[in-house]
């Protein structure tokens, strides 16, 4: 099968929890078929040669990015300096994280895309056009008619929004505008679709809900790579407390501050010689927010992660999702207990105090962490159930396996 598949990500190097999912599951699908992947260039060229050498049969069709520089006018400047007495207010610098403020469907960021997918759509003959990510969805505008066009849905873009305005104390009208019209727009572009595949059934379900035809949409989860390893066999926990992921997706930067603000310092109190590890590219104005908390660690990018999984709970105290929590799944192939939120369990199978604990208020998320740092039976039980769920429906061989009949049967429909 000749497949065009069109990515905001570029997938190398793998550390992020898209390019992972795209990865593992591209790694598994050029065995079977011929692809071509379009996608930005990345930042580095190296990383470009790289996954050539790995990926030698698939074709890579780059093209730069051209963001919008959209710098606050002089007054506003001044306006935040003097309300804030001269430092910037953290909500004000996050806020361009935050897609409730920043998502726009409508405007092209990404002119190579149009053009790239243009030409090789007037060259070349394709059995099936794959789209990757909600800012590439409008695509499907200049794609040909004959042919099949599938969507892959990792992040229900309305309702990451939505969970971001309910966390606001100003919830003004003109954001509910801004969310709801962002929702009737994601809705016309996903029907726009023959296929859409979503990480989750919980995702299936809220699409089905919000008026995308039941029909058109199917579950693809996005598979984790077990590691052979040695570490947490048996697991001994070593006063260790992790949290996965880079400060500019914003759900992460709003579970470490919100974890940091109401919760740490008390588990930290009661128990001195725990450390906070945050795993991931965080910003020095974040760093300089949280100086004054005791034992927390910003180690950056992390190139081997049993460096820091050995011996470590991950807290996962996620208030804004959609699709799939890769850091649980990485968690329980780290053989690694997890703490996370209802939220941050969904659409995925976990369940409380059996392969996972879960705590949405302050008081109940630092109950399950100080519950979970203290009961090595618990440690055990919930890594041993945990890893027999992941083994059997996160691996590489079985979510490929997932995709490739999907791709199969929208074929024969269409």
């Amino acid at each position: 099968m000749k497949i065009l598949l069109v990515s905001v990500v570029f997938p190398y190097p793998i550390d992020a929890g898209g390019s992972a999912g795209t990865f593992k599951l591209i790694d598994y699908s050029r065995k079977f078929n011929d692809i071509t992947l379009v996608c930005p260039h990345p930042s580095r060229e190296e990383y470009y040669s790289e996954l050539k050498a790995l990926w030698p049969e698939v074709k890579l069709a780059t093209f730069e990015t051209n963001f919008d520089d959209s710098r606050p006018t002089l007054l506003r400047k001044v306006y935040n300096f003097i309300k804030n007495n001269g430092e910037p207010a953290f909500e004000e610098t996050s806020r361009k994280n935050m897609v409730l403020f920043n998502t726009d469907l409508v405007n092209c960021h990404f002119p190579g895309l149009i053009s790239s997918v243009k030409k090789l759509t007037s060259s070349q003959k394709f059995d099936l056009i794959q789209v990757e990510f909600i800012e590439f969805a409008p695509i499907v505008y200049f794609l040909p008619e004959n042919i099949p066009k599938v969507f892959v849905h990792h992040e229900i873009r309305h309702r990451r929004m939505k969970h971001e305005f309910d966390t606001l104390a100003d919830k003004t009208d003109i954001l509910r505008w801004r969310l709801e019209s962002t929702k009737k727009l994601e809705i016309s572009i996903l029907n726009a679709y023959d296929s859409v595949l979503t990480l989750s059934d919980q995702d299936k379900e809220y699409l089905v809900e919000d008026g995308v035809e039941e029909s058109k949409i199917s579950v693809s989860p996005l598979p984790v790579e077990f590691k052979k390893s040695l570490i947490n066999q048996p697991f001994v926990f070593r006063n260790r407390i992790i949290y996965l992921g880079p400060e500019q997706h914003y759900p992460n930067l709003d579970a470490v501050d919100w974890f940091l603000q109401y919760c740490w310092d008390e588990i930290s109190r009661r128990n001195p010689k725990i450390e906070f590890w945050v795993v991931g590219k965080w910003s020095e104005a974040f760093k300089a927010r949280h100086s004054h908390q005791k034992n927390v660690i910003f180690k950056g990018f992390v190139q081997h992660l049993e460096e820091v999984m050995e011996g470590a709970v991950m807290i996962v105290p996620l208030r804004i999702v959609s699709g799939m929590r890769m850091k649980i799944l990485e968690a329980a192939s780290w053989n690694v207990p997890v703490v996370t939120t209802t939220l941050g369990a969904e659409g995925l199978p976990m369940v409380h105090k059996e392969n996972c604990l879960i705590g949405d208020s302050a008081e109940q998320f630092m109950k399950e962490v100080e519950r979970i740092i203290s009961e090595p039976d618990l440690q055990q039980k919930l890594i041993k159930n945990s890893e027999e769920l992941i083994s059997e429906k996160f691996s590489k061989e079985y979510c490929g396996q997932i995709r490739e009949e999907l791709y199969l049967d929208i074929l024969q429909k269409c």
